[in-house]
């Protein structure tokens, strides 16, 4: 029974990707990190990291060719803007 509980635990609980699971000594010997900490490190590390393609590449070449676009294809990948 006991593997069961396992099993189902790993399948059909959600474990928050934000939430803290440390005790609260872990935690606070850690730095005590709040969740609006995380939450601002992981929108960081997407502003930073995420940059999908919707348009294709022969498609955005014809939008450029034909209208005054102002940001470079680079300024749209990962760089140190964020």
């Amino acid at each position: 029974k006991h593997e069961q509980t396992i099993a189902l635990m790993e399948t059909e609980f959600l474990y928050p990707n934000l939430a803290n699971r440390q005790t609260t000594q872990e935690w606070e010997a850690e730095g005590k990190e709040t969740i609006f900490d995380v939450a601002h490190q992981r929108l960081q590390e997407m502003m930073r990291d995420y940059y999908p393609k919707y348009i294709p590449v022969k498609t955005d070449v014809k939008i450029r060719e034909n209208f005054p676009i102002k940001i470079t294809e680079q300024d749209m990948k990962k760089n140190d803007r964020w």
